[in-house]
């Protein structure tokens, strides 16, 4: 990954894109980089926003 996104620079997997999707997986949590439009907010209300603007352009 060229440039990381995540605003959380002292994470031990920022910029390793593999390490972070596992260690979401496993706490059953969703990278900032997939949902960068929300602004961090992590609510599952925000989420549902996004997904649905993101699939209702197509």
């Amino acid at each position: 990954m060229e440039t990381c996104i995540c605003p959380k620079k002292a994470c031990p997997n920022h910029g390793k894109c593999r390490e972070c999707v596992a260690k979401h997986r496993d706490t059953d949590s969703i990278p900032f980089c997939l949902f960068p439009e929300n602004g961090g907010d992590k609510s599952n209300r925000s989420y549902y926003e996004a997904l649905k603007r993101r699939f209702e352009k197509k």
